[in-house]
């Protein structure tokens, strides 16, 4: 009822209602998670692409590098993999129903978007405090990636990647996940083309966005058990 009074007037007229035969409510919506759904797929993924995970997020779901995808860019992502003729594809949702369920189990709040927080937890983490760890200590990615490329020849081995664990501030994560991450091709060996996009990474938004999502979800939950015990006491 609150949601159709927008006008805050307390009733209800034919106006309040014409908006709702228009509009056409992406299935995400309405759907329950298919979390089941959702591991079938990330094995189907794997099993195409290679593992880590990450290389699916960068090469077919988050091709722009924004490190966050929304609903379209995941269902576009769905049929471009089943073009594959590989059988792994059987495992992949075919239909706009089972794509939304999909969807739904990683973006439980329908914002419309996920971040990789939500579709590789492990990926973010590492990447995350890379990206923050580099960012203190040498302003940028592609700062850091001229170092290492000490022989100019645009390209750096994870032996030459693993110079960043050296001295006293030197990386403490997981050096080999970070470098299998950003080796989209499995060329063993990154590019600046390869790295670069980590540079228009905001990680303390993601971080501050996902403390605010919870807070909205607890205030949600709190003021759900308040109505439920104000209806009870009412009777």
């Amino acid at each position: 009822f609150d949601l159709l009074d927008r006008q805050g007037l307390g009733f209800l007229v034919l106006k309040d209602f014409e908006f709702l035969g228009k509009w056409k409510p992406q299935h995400y919506l309405y759907c329950e998670p298919d979390d089941e759904g959702l591991q079938r797929f990330k094995e189907a993924v794997i099993e195409l692409y290679g593992e880590p995970i990450f290389r699916v997020w960068r090469k077919v779901l988050d091709r722009d590098g924004s490190m966050r995808i929304n609903w379209d860019e995941f269902r576009f992502a769905c049929l471009r993999i089943l073009r594959s003729p590989q059988t792994a594809v059987n495992s992949i949702p075919k239909t706009e129903v089972e794509m939304a369920g999909v969807w739904r189990a990683m973006d439980r709040d329908c914002a419309g978007f996920i971040s990789l927080r939500e579709f590789d937890p492990a990926a973010y983490q590492a990447l995350g405090s890379f990206r923050i760890w580099t960012q203190k200590h040498y302003g940028s990615i592609q700062h850091l990636f001229r170092i290492l490329d000490d022989n100019g020849n645009g390209r750096v081995s994870l032996a030459e990647f693993s110079a960043i664990k050296k001295g006293p501030d030197g990386y403490t994560g997981n050096v080999p996940l970070v470098f299998a991450c950003l080796d989209v091709n499995c060329e063993r060996l990154l590019t600046d083309h390869e790295v670069k996009f980590l540079d228009s990474w905001d990680v303390w938004w993601e971080e501050y966005e996902t403390t605010l999502r919870k807070r909205r979800h607890t205030f949600g939950r709190t003021k759900t058990a308040k109505v439920g015990q104000d209806a009870s006491a009412s009777r």
